[in-house]
């Protein structure tokens, strides 16, 4: 069924521990990224910093995807950095949401 509907192959499987590593290590590096002007500057430079930054580490990310599958590096830099601070924004709305409910 891979093979026929989705052109898969049971050997692109044949590591899950070492793939599993590779996406938690990324998942980490990513989740880091944007906390590290926190560290370094006053709160409201690095909120600044902090969307700058992570807009450009997912266009990099994005353009990289794209020379990767061999689609336009630059329209696919820039529907990742649309859809990755689209969802940002959600999240923080959404937390904003909650947090604004009362608490019994």
């Amino acid at each position: 069924m891979m093979k026929d509907e989705l052109g898969l192959s049971a050997d692109e499987f044949a590591h899950p521990i070492r793939d599993a590593l590779g996406v938690g290590v990324a998942a980490i590096i990513g989740s880091v990224i944007p906390l590290i002007p926190f560290i370094i500057l006053p709160i409201h430079s690095a909120v600044i910093a902090t969307l700058i930054i992570s807009t450009l580490a997912l266009f990099i990310s994005g353009t990289a995807k794209g020379k990767f599958i061999g689609t336009s590096p630059l329209k696919s830099g820039i529907e990742m950095a649309l859809v990755g601070m689209t969802a940002a924004i959600a999240g923080f709305l959404i937390g904003k949401a909650l947090g604004a409910l009362p608490i019994a």
